[in-house]
């Protein structure tokens, strides 16, 4: 399957054009919806007319699956948009490509979005960007997680070997409790003390939501990095605001609970 394409003067299409949805059904099949707005970009007066791509993929994997929407004039989605390769919907992003067509050669990029997040069937349309995203892996060996940092989004990695399964994992409140506070710490301190970020206004940086949502629960802003002399502060805060993180979802007391029975 061809994948080269010239980049040469694309355009970029707005994420609000685009409403992506992935599904999980009682049998575990994965699949999604996608609709698409691109009448203001005018591609239909090109000729010959150009095509829609929408592509799926996971940042962390080479996963990766292409599905064809037909032409600008006439956007339709192919009959199978199942994406059962990915196994777990969690962690899956969409990029939205239109290129031109040129027969017997690679069609140039005329516009793309991509690192698209979809949504779970039932989303309202203020929903809030994620922190994280998980997937099921094979490749972490014995460790039943490990954190995978990428350009957009940490990856909660789950060995996918995990006998009560990678989706139970994740919402059993016994494992929640004890790896969501260890998920915090390590990325907070990824943020703040390897990669010495300092806080700005861009909340499309998932550092600055991380820094917000860690500052929501600590009840202050984390002190600002001075060459190794403060270190031990910064830890100080990254504790609070995992301490209160348990505190807010009650970790102790759901771990007890689920644990007695």
């Amino acid at each position: 399957m061809l994948r080269e394409f010239n980049y040469t003067g694309r355009r970029k299409i707005l994420r609000e054009h685009i409403n992506i949805h992935v599904k999980q059904d009682e049998s575990g099949n994965i699949s999604f919806s996608a609709k698409l707005d691109l009448t203001e970009y005018e591609f239909e007066k090109i000729t010959p007319e150009p095509r829609v791509f929408v592509e799926a993929y996971r940042g962390a994997t080479a996963t990766w699956k292409r599905f064809s929407f037909g032409g600008v004039r006439s956007i339709a989605p192919p009959d199978d948009l199942f994406l059962n390769e990915f196994r777990v919907p969690e962690g899956i992003l969409f990029r939205v490509r239109v290129t031109s067509f040129e027969p017997g050669s690679p069609g140039k990029l005329l516009a793309e979005a991509d690192a698209l997040r979809a949504r779970s069937l039932g989303d309202t349309d203020g929903f809030v960007e994620p922190l994280i995203q998980h997937m099921a892996t094979d490749d972490i060996g014995q460790e039943l997680w490990r954190i995978h940092y990428s350009d957009d989004l940490p990856i909660l990695k789950i060995n996918d070997k995990i006998a009560i399964g990678v989706e139970q994992f994740l919402t059993s409140p016994t494992f929640r409790s004890i790896y969501a506070p260890c998920v915090m710490r390590q990325v907070l301190q990824r943020i703040l003390l390897i990669e010495l970020f300092s806080a700005d206004e861009d909340e499309s940086n998932w550092k600055q939501r991380w820094v917000q949502f860690a500052t929501r629960l600590s009840g202050r802003r984390p002190p600002e990095y001075t060459k190794n002399e403060n270190i031990e502060e910064i830890e100080e805060w990254i504790d609070d605001a995992a301490e209160a993180f348990c505190q807010s979802s009650e970790s102790l007391m759901k771990f007890n609970t689920e644990t007695s029975r």
